[in-house]
């Protein structure tokens, strides 16, 4: 009997990816949440990471408390 390969879902690695971003910078959020501060190893992984638009809109507002990202409404260019 000749089986096929089950088709992918459009748009899961897309998903999967997100579903990682996330929970990555959620850990960077919990780094810097114990450390208290942006030291040089939440720095490294935070800028390692890709991209925050898929983090949680809490760990958003964490990392642009402490440098990380622009406040809101100033012109510069995110990591």
């Amino acid at each position: 009997m000749d089986r096929q390969r089950p088709r992918s879902k459009k748009g899961v690695g897309t998903r999967r990816h997100a579903e990682w971003s996330r929970g990555y910078y959620c850990a960077v959020a919990v780094l810097l949440r114990e450390t208290g501060c942006a030291s040089s190893e939440v720095r490294s992984l935070f800028e390692q990471g890709g991209g925050v638009e898929h983090a949680d809109p809490e760990d958003v507002e964490l990392f642009r408390e402490h440098g990380l990202l622009p406040k809101h409404g100033q012109n510069q260019r995110q990591p």
